[in-house]
């Protein structure tokens, strides 16, 4: 048997990568799945990736196209492409406590980006859009515990009125506003063969 020195737990790999794990219903059973098919390489590092964000391998492979077409640092630009994905700044602002939750609250039709009903997950947001909750749905307890307000951190790419149930994208979001430890230059390694 071969020297797997810190490879022997796939969940303490997974831990290492990212720094931290989604916490949602069915992220752990997908990760420990998905990480004990194969030792941690580059590979495992984009699975990992796609687990944080939800998005399959076929949807991430067309956001590393994209993000390599555009000016500036391919793995900045991917990250900053996972991160303008509109349950992902559900998920940001406190509007749902996980990303599949945030996902889910989208694909129900709760959300509202500049008036308009969007209900699509992969929905890109630009710099002042506003996304609020629909009204009908404002009166839920979800929400209304939500006006309080959540005590989640806000990136500062994000502007967040707990009151109104409203989030506006103040900004791009930068490489520096992304909490996740991932290595993108490996993503990008992988891809670029």
């Amino acid at each position: 048997m071969e020297n797997r020195n810190r490879t022997e737990n796939p969940r303490r790999l997974a831990l290492d990568v990212l720094g931290r794990v989604e916490r949602g219903q069915y992220a752990n059973l997908a990760l420990d799945a998905a990480l004990e098919r194969a030792a941690l390489s580059a590979e495992d590092r984009a699975l990992a990736t796609t687990l944080v964000y939800g998005v399959l391998e076929k949807q991430f492979h067309s956001y590393y196209e994209k993000a390599e077409r555009k000016k500036g640092i391919t793995g900045e630009n991917l990250l900053v492409l996972l991160e303008r994905r509109l349950d992902n700044v559900v998920y940001r602002c406190g509007f749902g406590s996980s990303r599949a939750q945030a996902r889910q609250l989208v694909r129900h039709g709760h959300i509202r980006v500049n008036g308009k009903k969007v209900n699509i997950p992969s929905f890109l947001v630009n710099v002042g859009d506003v996304i609020t909750i629909r009204e009908k749905s404002a009166e839920a307890e979800h929400f209304k515990a939500l006006r309080e307000g959540s005590g989640k951190m806000v990136p500062k790419w994000i502007t967040v009125d707990n009151e109104n149930l409203k989030a506006t994208v103040a900004a791009a979001p930068a490489r520096d506003d992304i909490d996740l430890t991932i290595q993108e230059n490996l993503i990008v390694e992988l891809y670029s063969r």
